[in-house]
């Protein structure tokens, strides 16, 4: 496993652990409630989810060598 796969793991692996505890996220973290406060609870709750399931659909192409880092 090189280090791309690994990071990409990570970051799939986040977004799920994420996904689970999203009630946590939105209630007990200032940003959490930042979302709430922008879109109301339902809103809120719909947004968190959209961004775990980027971070999640990132990290698994990343680790799956679909997309790869930028070669400067």
């Amino acid at each position: 496993m090189n280090e791309q796969q690994l990071i990409g793991s990570m970051l799939a692996v986040l977004g799920g652990v994420g996904w689970y505890q999203q009630r946590w996220l939105l209630e007990q973290t200032s940003k959490g409630r930042r979302l709430t406060g922008w879109f109301g609870p339902r809103g809120g709750r719909w947004a968190l989810r959209a961004l775990l399931a980027g971070v999640a659909a990132f990290g698994i192409l990343l680790a799956s060598n679909v997309i790869g880092p930028m070669e400067g």
